[in-house]
């Protein structure tokens, strides 16, 4: 398991699940290793983790499915930078079968005693080619007040998005919450949702040939505050208007209460 030093467990082990016996080279070699890292940083400093591809389960040689339960202290030596209070990431690669390439994640965090900027980043999911292919990308947002003094949360990619959905290395399909900040009043809390293109099922044509997809998080949260995100990101041969079927809980969108 792929542990930066400045990792401190926090009340209860942290619950990985093994790897599946029988899980093919061929499988993993359609995945970047590690398929998460979660980096913070503040006026404090600045620590780090990864989650390696051999803390994962594998699902019929094509799906790679990973769950945090119980927090992390992201340390800098003695001083705790960040907390994550849970995580979950999915991974599909296309084939024949699936018919799709899927990079579902979810995530809880809590800002140290400063204002802290994350960036949480999924592995490629690649070794595939998906000609003229169309995508959607879905995603809630979840701010909270942790310190009775109001919160702020402030996207950081290039267009002021807290998302970014990634393909081919570098192209941008599109970031989701980009009209921030966003912002609570003492105790307060708020959130939203999202999708492009609108609709349940809707695709939209991207003009490329895609063969690799990766989903990442950055933005800002004010000081012991809370942010949580659930995001997908799914990509699928032409025609752009096909519904995606038999997808089930891997690609829905985890709607908070």
């Amino acid at each position: 398991m792929n542990r930066i030093a400045q990792l401190r467990r926090r009340s209860g082990a942290i619950a990985l699940v093994a790897t599946l016996a029988g899980a093919v080279s061929v499988a993993q070699a359609d995945f970047g290793d590690p398929i998460l890292t979660f980096n913070a940083s503040n006026a404090q400093g600045s620590g780090s983790f990864s989650v390696s591809l051999a803390d994962a389960q594998f699902n019929n040689g094509e799906i790679v499915v990973w769950n945090l339960a119980g927090g992390i202290d992201i340390m800098d030596g003695a001083t705790s930078i960040a907390t994550v209070a849970a995580a979950q990431l999915t991974l599909q690669t296309f084939t024949a079968a699936s018919q799709q390439a899927l990079v579902a994640l979810s995530f809880d965090v809590t800002a140290g005693a400063v204002d802290t900027e994350f960036t949480i980043t999924s592995s490629l999911v690649d070794a595939f080619l998906i000609n003229n292919a169309s995508a959607r990308a879905t995603g809630t947002y979840s701010l909270s007040d942790g310190n009775l003094n109001g919160s702020t949360l402030t996207g950081l990619h290039a267009g002021g998005g807290l998302y970014n959905a990634v393909y081919n290395g570098g192209t941008s399909f599109t970031e989701l919450f980009d009209t921030g900040p966003y912002v609570t009043g003492v105790s307060g809390s708020t959130g939203g949702a999202q999708d492009v293109p609108l609709g349940a099922g809707n695709f939209s044509p991207t003009g490329d040939d895609i063969s690799a997809i990766q989903a990442q998080w950055h933005f800002m949260l004010s000081a012991r505050d809370l942010a949580g995100g659930t995001s997908n990101f799914i990509v699928i041969p032409a025609p752009s208007g096909i519904a995606l079927l038999a997808v089930g809980g891997l690609a829905a969108v985890r709607r908070r209460r």
